[in-house]
């Protein structure tokens, strides 16, 4: 048999079958015959991003005048998307790590659109985002339900009041599956509790640990910040709020469920204005938290000022989970001239203080931007790193 008489069929190359696109376009001068070889590229391939090894196009072939892209790979910025001849077609081509994962969103003249082209969407507080996933981005969704896990509870307490920082807020608390109140268990505290639970789908995850046997039964405490001062003014260093955390808080959650008294079984989490205040509670109380779980933490946050603060108090038996994206280097509305808004700096200036001053610490920055995305996916390790038995007994033994 003949075997060079039969069709070759060449691997499906969607980057590779744009720039051919772009060729094509660029050799035709009719924009009818324009139109129509982007008609034949959409219904060939639908779905944006068209993603290479380390390249990525972007795509939108909508109704619309202005078309921004705005997302992680821009650092808070927009930028317009080019357009392909004379067609519809916009697009914006960039080169990222080969494991990088970004969210973005498109701006058509002025109103979010998300990325109505990508099927893969993003947890955001802030409308839908579409996720960018580089070929070698691997992270295990243990956030994802299971129908086959067995399945925690979570009880709200709607209007949970201060008397030392007057205030209230909605707090719930996760019990792990064939919870006994004979027991004592781990503890994990964390700041911006709803998103936590919404965006981190946390509730699964500590399911799916526990059920793999990758975390002890523990107990998940998630606190929303305040109603009356809302989440910066609770978070970004008030003492009002540690000592509600610390003072109020802990005992009230230890009366009402069986948990270890232990530091090292102890855990605060929080992710950006979160994590700063995290890490400066636990700072200032390793009587009651040993352990510290830090997303993408705003320690830049007044000069630098929990970094001094960490340089400048000796060691406490504190065990710290770091990690950051490496795209997150102009963050929000903050001083970017004096490096606030830095949040990678930030986070690496704050790693080489605690290996200076001797801590147990686990580091990382991914590539990848300031996103639920990223707090949701690498969660897990942290509290592994941080809660798993041999870890536990590691901690609390010395070794």
């Amino acid at each position: 048999m003949d075997r060079s008489a039969q069709p070759r069929h060449e691997p499906d190359d969607p980057l590779g079958a744009f720039k051919k696109l772009q060729t094509a376009v660029a050799a035709c001068d009719h924009a009818a015959s324009q139109e129509a070889l982007v008609d034949r590229f959409v219904a060939r391939y639908p779905q944006s991003p068209l993603i290479g090894s380390v390249e990525a196009v972007i795509w939108y072939d909508g109704p619309g005048e202005v078309v921004l892209l705005r997302g992680d790979m821009l650092q808070e910025r927009s930028e317009p998307l080019q357009r392909l001849g004379r067609t519809r077609l916009r697009y914006q081509h960039g080169h990222y790590e080969l494991e990088a994962r970004l969210d973005y969103h498109l701006l058509v003249d002025g109103q979010d659109v998300g990325d109505p082209r990508n099927q893969r969407q993003a947890p955001s507080g802030y409308g839908p985002r579409g996720e960018l996933r580089m070929p070698g981005y691997a992270v295990s969704e243990l956030w994802q339900p299971r129908a086959d896990v067995p399945a925690g509870t979570i009880t709200a307490f709607a209007d949970v009041a201060s008397g030392l920082y007057p205030s209230t807020r909605t707090i719930w608390v996760y019990t792990p599956p064939g919870y006994q109140a004979t027991e004592r268990y781990p503890s994990v505290f964390f700041h911006d509790g709803g998103d936590y639970l919404r965006f981190g789908q946390t509730q699964a995850l500590f399911d799916n640990l526990i059920a793999a046997g990758l975390l002890p039964p523990c107990i998940g405490v998630f606190v929303n910040p305040s109603r009356e001062h809302g989440r910066v003014v609770d978070y970004d260093l008030n003492p009002g709020y540690a000592r509600f955390f610390a003072d109020e808080l802990v005992p009230w959650i230890d009366q009402r469920y069986a948990i270890s008294s232990a530091p090292a079984q102890r855990v605060i989490v929080g992710a950006s204005f979160g994590g700063l205040i995290a890490l400066w509670i636990a700072l200032q109380r390793p009587d009651l938290f040993g352990c510290v779980a830090a997303q993408s933490s705003f320690v830049s946050r007044r000069d630098d000022a929990l970094i001094k603060l960490f340089q400048a108090s000796p060691r406490v038996p504190l065990k710290i989970h770091l990690m950051v994206g490496s795209y997150e280097t102009h963050i929000g509305p903050f001083d970017r001239d004096s490096g606030e808004a830095n949040f990678l700096r930030g986070n690496r200036a704050l790693h080489r203080v605690l290996q200076a001053k001797g801590y147990p610490v686990a580091y990382a920055d991914y590539p990848e931007g300031h996103s639920w995305g990223l707090w949701r996916a690498r969660l897990g390790a942290a509290l592994q790193f941080l809660l798993s038995p041999s870890s536990i007994q590691a901690y609390t033994t010395g070794r």
